[in-house]
């Protein structure tokens, strides 16, 4: 699956260190040029370190690239998406339209557990004799299906409301939940239904965390969460880039600078976010800064840093490029925002796909800056 298949060339370049540039970059238009596209884009999605670093056997389908059951058991489900494709003449649904949906695979896998009405809804749970009510532990108003979990119970309402597109689409409890979803395949365009998708895996998560007793705060933003969601995934999926923004703010949380880089690749969004406090950080040293509060609102990649855990995964490279920066400052500590309080450097991340070149501002700021100070 990951062996590069273009054919080798005679006293062609196959050093890894001549397909970077002086800056420690993939070379993009020389690997473009020397690899098919598939090969290419393989290469372009690995992150370089500044630093050297010996190789090493990991699991591909983890965060820490160490193999567990629960990775193991989601690569298996998202196999068996593509195998089911063959079960559309005996089912009459068409798998293999969610296979072509542009979508994370995760939330594939979700569909496809729901549409097996394998997800662990009470009524479910109940099928499966598990000793459980059947009631939704949400409104304790109807029985909870599928359908009704995800888009029927009455605490939805407005996000039935906010999404709009179904209107007259049936969704009662009575149906399957994959009668629902070919309704909704037959009434929606692609784009609809991807987001549908989207809201309906966020719904999912929001419902888990009121069973653990955590709440279910947030109903009311399903729908904007979910359309910024698929529109970032679409973003870098699309362009095969990266957006980067840094800010620089004093104690008194002024904005003291900022700057937005552009990498041509395809990284996970954990590579990217850890990426952003690396540039971060060597930006707050380029202007003068050795004293550092670095804050970030990706928990798992703050933990990464803060942990003194080796990670094998393609994200530990840049973890130990941070560790090491981090040694060379005065006093730095590394810790964790919500996105409400990183506004900022989203914007920039944002403006840094539109823009060809990288930019830093110590004075005046864009308009992007300007807007969310």
């Amino acid at each position: 699956m990951f062996k590069v298949i273009t054919p080798k060339v005679e006293n062609g370049i196959w050093l890894v260190r001549h397909l970077r540039t002086a800056s420690g970059d993939w070379n993009v238009s020389l690997i473009k040029n020397m690899f098919i596209e598939n090969d290419a884009n393989a290469i372009l999605s690995i992150p370089c370190s500044l630093n050297q670093r010996d190789d090493s056997l990991c699991w591909h389908y983890t965060t820490d690239e160490n193999y567990n059951m629960k990775s193991g058991y989601k690569l298996g489900m998202s196999l068996n998406i593509k195998e089911s494709t063959s079960e559309t003449r005996k089912t009459g649904f068409n798998w293999k339209g969610i296979r072509n949906l542009n979508l994370p695979t995760k939330i594939k896998i979700f569909l496809w557990t729901s549409l097996r009405e394998w997800l662990p809804t009470q009524v479910n749970l109940a099928r499966r004799n598990i000793s459980v009510g059947c009631l939704c532990p949400v409104c304790c108003n109807s029985f909870e299906t599928t359908v009704h979990a995800l888009w029927g119970c009455s605490r939805l309402k407005k996000v039935r409301n906010m999404y709009g597109f179904l209107h007259g689409v049936n969704f009662a409890n009575s149906l399957c939940f994959q009668d629902f979803f070919s309704s909704c395949t037959q009434n929606l365009g692609k784009k609809e239904l991807e987001l549908l998708c989207v809201v309906l895996w966020r719904v999912w998560f929001l419902r888990n965390k009121l069973v653990q007793g955590v709440g279910q705060r947030g109903l009311e933003n399903v729908v904007p969460w979910s359309e910024e969601f698929l529109e970032e995934f679409m973003v870098v999926n699309e362009k095969w880039c990266v957006g980067l923004g840094m800010v620089v703010r004093d104690r008194f949380g002024a904005v003291k600078a900022c700057s937005t880089q552009r990498i041509e690749a395809r990284y996970s969004v954990s590579v990217a976010e850890a990426l952003a406090i690396l540039r971060g950080i060597s930006f707050a040293i380029y202007c003068g800064y050795d004293h550092l509060i670095i804050e970030s609102d990706a928990l798992g990649v703050v933990n990464m840093i803060n942990s003194g855990i080796e990670i094998s995964a393609d994200i530990g490279v840049i973890i130990e490029d941070i560790k090491c920066l981090l040694q060379n400052i005065t006093d730095a500590r590394v810790k964790y925002v919500s996105r409400k309080a990183n506004v900022v450097a989203h914007s920039l991340s944002k403006l840094a796909l539109t823009l060809d070149v990288s930019y830093f501002w110590l004075d005046s700021f864009p308009l992007a800056v300007e807007r969310c100070i």
